[in-house]
C-alpha cells in the first residue's frame, strides 16, 4: 500500500512538472548587454539591443564600441568606427523573429562576429 501511494505521488509530480508550459527555448543562448568579443587586438562591445530582446518598434538601434577604424558589417550595411570608438546603426525589423548579423574586422585581419535575435511584436 505504501509503495503504491509513493509511486502515485511520484507519477503525479512528474505529470505536473511536464504540464508546466515553458516560455523560453532551453537551448537558446542569452547574451545580456553589454556583450563583448575579442580577437587579437580587436574587441567589440555591443551595448544594444540585447540578444533575444522583444521590442514593439519596427526598428532597433544597434549600438556599441570598438577601436577606431574597425570595419563593421551589420546586416550587410558597412560602416567604419569613428575616432570616439562608438558606433550606431538603425536596423529595420519585420514582425516576428529577426536576426542581426554583425561582423567586425581590423587591418591586421582579426575578426569577431555576433548573431543577435530580436523579436518584433508591434
Amino acid at each position: 500500500m505504501r509503495k503504491t501511494i509513493l509511486l502515485g505521488m511520484v507519477l503525479l509530480s512528474i505529470s505536473v512538472a511536464c504540464a508546466v508550459p515553458t516560455t523560453q527555448n532551453p537551448t537558446a543562448t542569452l547574451h545580456p548587454t553589454p556583450w563583448e568579443e575579442a580577437a587579437g587586438a580587436l574587441w567589440v562591445r555591443i551595448l544594444s539591443p540585447a540578444d533575444n530582446e522583444i521590442v514593439t518598434a519596427r526598428s532597433v538601434e544597434v549600438q556599441g564600441e570598438a577601436p577606431a577604424d574597425t570595419v563593421l558589417s551589420i546586416n550587410d550595411e558597412i560602416l567604419v568606427v569613428s575616432a570616439d570608438q562608438a558606433f550606431s546603426l538603425p536596423v529595420e525589423l519585420e514582425e516576428g523573429v529577426n536576426v542581426i548579423e554583425i561582423v567586425a574586422s581590423d587591418y591586421d585581419g582579426n575578426e569577431v562576429f555576433f548573431i543577435i535575435t530580436v523579436t518584433c511584436q508591434p
